[in-house]
């Protein structure tokens, strides 16, 4: 089954100076959340890579949600630095939808005709895999 990826964003955009966080990349810089109605186009996923259901607890049933929040950078990509994680039922899942968004891709969002970063917010369902093995994410 695909992952259902739902995708739920708060403006960022960025302005030279300091940076986000300890170990940001050089061109992710100082972000402030501005209003909605000032970004002309919202961030949209290009590449979503498939969450792995955790092959530890194949077999365990269990199912599990997990949201995530991370800056999506003017260049498309996740700022790994940005994420967090809402715990779930066990950490290998947060772990495995963790993998998933930092190797997934993005359009930046764009205010004046320039991409800016944007901070998202997606929430990946785990399902246990099918006895023929499978995907385990909606």
């Amino acid at each position: 089954m695909m992952p259902r990826i739902v995708l739920l964003a708060v403006v960022v955009a960025c302005l030279p100076g300091r940076a986000i966080a300890q170990g940001t990349e050089p061109d992710v810089v100082d972000c402030r959340v501005v209003a909605g109605q000032e970004v002309d186009r919202p961030v949209s996923r290009l590449v979503a890579a498939k969450p792995v259901y955790p092959d530890s607890l194949r077999g365990s049933g269990l199912q599990a949600s997990v949201r995530l929040r991370f800056v999506v950078c003017p260049d498309g990509m996740v700022d790994s630095t940005s994420l967090v994680v809402q715990p779930s039922i066990d950490p290998r899942f947060d772990r495995a939808a963790g993998e998933a968004a930092i190797r997934s891709t993005y359009r930046p969002a764009q205010r004046g005709g320039r991409p800016v970063a944007q901070i998202v917010e997606v929430l990946i369902r785990f399902v246990p895999p099918d006895t023929t093995g499978a995907a385990g994410a909606t």
